[in-house]
């Protein structure tokens, strides 16, 4: 298997303070990131196109990929790039209200954009899996916002004791989530072996039985309608300074995570308690 990632990226910040004034002291961040997420990895082919998966010491199964001649892996053939490009803006303000309370808010926006490039498959096993060139393509685009806030108050006057709460949305980075998609990546098929000279090795497409699985994005699809997975923080903390410069902590944190993405199977749906 072969594997190439990279991840070019660019980060600007800058950051102002005002002193106080009659509403507090305000200290101010913003910033700007760029980052593209990517790797082209793919099976190289030199473990073969074949596997053979046994049931009691008999072959019972057979999985094919969609392998090319690993001497010519690279050339004639090779798997394409998949990738997240990323660009966000944020804004911060840490508003000191007064000399015992202190108010952090936030606002984070992001834009994501998953992708695959260009590719050739060049299979071996041309009889099951077709030769095929991949243009590059985009698969979506995505804007999303996430709002911060949390405050501090110091509840002893002395900066000894001090309670804080916060909730915060973070929406979770799909960096390769969308690999599966990819035609251009290594495709598979599962079949029943059915075997009928019983010399335990595949002769042709004559030998397979009922396809039990697949992967690859030559038989994998994606809802383009799907919401960017997020998760919310809530947290409540209570700090409380001890001898020099120990101190103890104590804090309750709930976080709940909405619109997470996942693959499954088609041909489970329905039957997986069925013997």
């Amino acid at each position: 298997r072969s594997s190439n990632p990279r991840k070019p990226q660019v980060f600007l910040n800058a950051s102002y303070y005002l002193p106080t004034t009659r509403a507090g002291s305000h200290d101010l961040k913003a910033g700007l990131e760029w980052l593209d997420d990517s790797a082209t990895s793919g099976e190289t082919g030199t473990s073969g196109a074949i596997l053979y998966l046994d049931r009691n010491g008999a072959p019972s199964q057979i999985r094919l990929t969609d392998v090319g001649d690993p001497g010519s892996f690279g050339d004639t053939w090779r798997p394409s790039e998949d990738g997240n490009a990323r660009v966000a803006a944020y804004l911060q303000d840490r508003w000191s209200v007064s000399r015992r309370l202190t108010v952090t808010a936030g606002l984070r926006v992001d834009r994501q954009r998953p992708y695959y490039g260009a590719s050739r498959r060049d299979p071996l096993l041309a009889g099951v899996f077709p030769a095929v060139d991949t243009p590059g393509r985009t698969l979506f685009v995505r804007q999303t916002v996430a709002p911060r806030v949390g405050a501090s108050f110091d509840l002893s006057d002395r900066g000894r004791s001090i309670a804080k709460v916060f909730w915060g949305r973070y929406h979770h980075n799909l960096a390769r989530s969308f690999a599966g998609v990819n035609p251009g990546g290594t495709n598979t098929r599962t079949y029943a072996f059915l075997d009928q000279n019983g010399n335990g090795l595949y002769d042709g497409i004559d030998e397979l039985g009922t396809l039990v699985a697949s992967t690859g994005g030559a038989t994998t699809s994606y809802d383009p309608d799907l919401v960017i997975p997020r998760t919310d923080e809530i947290s409540v903390s209570f700090e409380q300074q001890l001898r020099g410069d120990s101190a103890a902590r104590v804090a309750w944190v709930r976080k709940s995570t909405r619109h997470q993405i996942g693959t499954y199977n088609a041909a489970w749906v329905d039957q997986l308690t069925v013997p």
